[in-house]
């Protein structure tokens, strides 16, 4: 039996015949790239809200915003 094809759920990482050897596309990396910049920036915003009260006094950011940015 072969597994349904569905352009959501395949594994653009692999080739069928050698996963181990599949080629990534420039495009793909620039899309890990960029991901890995947001996730950078989210932590830096919520790192930068703890210590808010310290560096200007102002609020640092409530618990659920908190808790949203890092995908709770």
């Amino acid at each position: 039996m072969t597994a349904q094809r569905h352009p959501l759920t395949a594994n653009r990482w692999s080739v069928e015949d050698e996963p181990e050897y599949g080629r990534i596309r420039l495009s793909r990396l620039h899309q890990l790239e960029r991901a890995r910049l947001g996730i950078e920036t989210i932590a830096r915003l919520v790192g930068n809200s703890a210590l808010e009260p310290n560096a200007s006094g102002a609020s640092p950011f409530d618990p659920e915003t908190v808790a949203r940015l890092m995908g709770e």
